[in-house]
C-alpha cells in the first residue's frame, strides 16, 4: 500500500474556492450575457433572457451558500470582536 506524502496534502485544491471560482464565473457571464441583451448587442428571446435571469440568480445563491458554508471565509467577514 502506497503512503500519502504529507506534501501531496498541501497540494489538494480546496474544495470550496474551486465552487465559488466557479460560481463567481457563472455570475460574470449572466451579467455580460443580459447587459449585451440591454444594450442590444445580441438579439434576445423573452426565454434568452429569463434563462440569463436564472442563471445569475442560481450563481447569487451558490455564492451565499458557499460563504455561509465555508469557516475560513465566514471567519474572514466576520467583524472583530
Amino acid at each position: 500500500m502506497l503512503h500519502r506524502v504529507d506534501s501531496q496534502a498541501d497540494e489538494q485544491p480546496d474544495v470550496f474556492a474551486l465552487l465559488r471560482s466557479t460560481a463567481e464565473s457563472s455570475k460574470r457571464l449572466a451579467e455580460s450575457m443580459l447587459a449585451a441583451y440591454a444594450a442590444d448587442a445580441l438579439p434576445a428571446t423573452g426565454d434568452d433572457i429569463a434563462h440569463w435571469e436564472r442563471v445569475l440568480a442560481d450563481a447569487k445563491s451558490e455564492l451565499l451558500r458557499l460563504h455561509d458554508a465555508h469557516p475560513d471565509l465566514k471567519a474572514k467577514s466576520d467583524p472583530p470582536t
